[in-house]
């Protein structure tokens, strides 16, 4: 399982940093950092379909780690990362440990905040279809 660094309290989220296209470009590569959610914290927030039965079948290698992710959160990091930076994103099914209850309660009661601070929200339906 993946192991998230605990939050110092309720002031604070986490952010993935998505690191840019590499020569591996189906591999989705960041890290995760705490920061205090307050008028300084830059991000942009993901608001996307997480489906009726979502399967966790796509990887994400966060400092080292691998978190499994949905195939539609996939697509959209595939989608949003930038080709030559960091793009400072927030994901719910990154960004909050989704296996601890204590933090899912207090991080869902913030949600409204972590949006309403964003610079912008991205909204992912599904990749366009072919």
């Amino acid at each position: 399982p993946f192991n998230y660094p605990p939050l110092p309290s309720s002031g604070y989220i986490r952010l993935l940093h998505l690191d840019p296209h590499s020569d591996r470009p189906s591999e989705l590569r960041g890290s995760l950092r705490i920061h205090k959610l307050d008028a300084q914290c830059q991000y942009e927030a993901i608001s996307y379909a997480w489906g009726d039965y979502p399967e966790f079948n796509k990887g994400l290698i966060l400092d080292g780690q691998a978190l499994k992710i949905t195939g539609n959160l996939y697509a959209a990091l595939m989608a949003y990362r930038y080709p030559n930076r960091t793009r400072v994103l927030w994901a719910d099914a990154v960004c909050i440990n989704q296996t601890d209850t204590a933090e899912k309660t207090q991080q869902i009661a913030i949600m409204a905040d972590i949006y309403n601070k964003a610079r912008t929200v991205q909204v992912w339906l599904a990749p366009a279809s072919q």
